[in-house]
């Protein structure tokens, strides 16, 4: 989450604690598995314009359709990004 370009922290463009990123990998490892994920999408990447799709992903994984599109970009399993998104 705090790799991501955009933040949603209020006012100030802080960067996050070091322990807050670990924090947030360790959470996304644990809502949203790389292995289960990967099972789901049969190794495809998904669109990120496929709203329905990334909607009944996240409902199906119980988080947020945000904390899904991020993680799936850290998998590189979505497609449609501009190409200066990346890191």
């Amino acid at each position: 989450v705090d790799g991501m370009m955009v933040h949603f922290r209020g006012a100030k463009q802080e960067r996050p604690a070091p322990i807050e990123v670990e924090a947030n990998a360790f959470a996304a490892a644990l809502l949203m598995p790389e292995g289960f994920l990967r099972d789901d999408l049969k190794n495809h990447v998904i669109d990120m314009f496929d709203e329905p799709a990334v909607r009944s992903l996240a409902e199906r994984y119980r988080v947020s359709v945000q904390a899904l599109t991020i993680r799936l970009i850290e998998l590189g399993l979505l497609r449609g990004l501009p190409t200066s998104a990346g890191r």
